[in-house]
């Protein structure tokens, strides 16, 4: 499930290996986990999961020399376009574990 969050630029603070905190323009502070990293198009987008929602965020990447900021995607046929591609990508990743489960399970049968 994706969400457009209504903020334009946003900072990156680490917290841990796969939280960090996002600051909104109207400066709330939310902590995420980061899902994964997608380049689509020459770009690199980030997908982040507030740790008290269910939806998460789709955010370009963008990493300098020294520090890493996220970006909200304004157009909506480029947000729709990584939105999808997320999507595809996790359902992938789930059908993938889901083999995986299965695989191990089949395995423990034939014990």
């Amino acid at each position: 499930m994706k969400e457009k969050n209504e903020t334009n630029m946003t900072e990156i603070d680490d917290i841990g290996p796969e939280i960090i905190t996002i600051e909104t323009e109207d400066g709330t502070k939310e902590s995420c986990e980061i899902l994964d990293f997608l380049e689509i198009d020459g770009k690199q987008y980030v997908a982040l999961l507030p740790l008290d929602k269910e939806e998460y965020y789709i955010f370009e990447y963008i990493e300098n020399d020294e520090e890493s900021d996220i970006r909200y995607i304004e157009d909506d046929a480029e947000f729709d376009k990584i939105a999808n591609a997320f999507e595809e990508y996790f359902e992938e990743i789930y059908e993938e574990d889901e083999d995986e489960d299965d695989e191990e399970d089949d395995e423990d049968d034939e014990d």
